[in-house]
């Protein structure tokens, strides 16, 4: 597919992000999506090195991010599946009739050993049986498809490694897409909803299903997002120019 290109004319790329946590029990969060089946297989085998996955948590039952489940459950036929509680279509997703699934709903935790998961109301979701993750002892924020963005070629790097005109475009590109809704809404509830989300956590990491990590100054990172959304809530809709999956097409890079 033609990849997008930035307000500048480079193109840019869009990464799917697995997370996973090895200590006591192992658990990944998300499953990046049918076209990486090989990859993650090769990445837990070489990480894990014979440990079982004791957890397989998907945020929302989208390809992207629950793409691989069943393979990775007839790999690890052990392992719990987590899933968000909220919403009567398990079944149109097969969710329901796998040995071993935990339904969770926000506020709920599970702890590993050292690591102290509480799983997180979708703040901003795109999609109503969706759930986020927040990793107590490093106070890390796993916020699904909100602060995601798009970036250059360099996709292995951290997102203080960008300028914050080089954050901003990706952030918009990426949510004028991924979050279509932001057009609509009125940004005194965005606002209010960061506000509330700020109050109840303390993120010092974020990491996005959709971008870089970002490790420095994360409060910073989430009012550009604000800014961001804002902007796009104040642009009047034009159908004729909704995107399309052919101008919107993306290189892929599971990290």
């Amino acid at each position: 597919m033609r990849e997008p290109t930035s307000g500048s004319g480079d193109p840019l790329h869009g990464s799917d992000n697995a997370y996973l946590f090895a200590d006591e029990e192992t658990l990944l969060f998300d499953t990046f999506s049918p076209a990486s089946a090989n990859k993650i297989h090769s990445y837990l085998d070489e990480i894990l090195d014979d440990r079982e996955l004791d957890y397989i948590a998907i945020s929302h039952p989208e390809p992207n991010h629950a793409g691989n489940v069943h393979r990775l459950l007839d790999a690890y036929p052990d392992a719990t599946l987590v899933v968000p509680a909220r919403g009567n279509e398990h079944h149109l997703y097969g969710i329901d009739d796998v040995p071993h699934v935990r339904y969770v709903n926000p506020r709920d935790s599970l702890t590993l050993g050292t690591f102290d998961l509480e799983f997180v109301p979708p703040y901003f979701p795109d999609h109503g049986m969706h759930i986020w993750m927040y990793e107590r002892t490093m106070s890390a924020l796993f916020c699904v498809d909100w602060m995601g963005y798009r970036h250059g070629t360099d996709c292995l790097r951290f997102a203080e490694d960008f300028s914050e005109t080089k954050l901003k475009e990706g952030m918009e590109a990426f949510v004028s897409f991924a979050l279509p809704w932001v057009q609509h809404v009125s940004m005194d509830r965005v606002s209010a909803a960061i506000e509330h989300l700020l109050d109840g956590y303390s993120p010092e990491i974020i990491a996005p299903a959709h971008g870089q990590i970002i490790r420095e100054r994360p409060r910073e990172y989430i009012r550009l997002m604000e800014e961001v959304m804002a902007r796009i809530s104040e642009r009047e809709i034009d159908p004729a120019e909704w995107p399309t999956s052919d101008a919107d097409g993306l290189t892929e890079d599971p990290e």
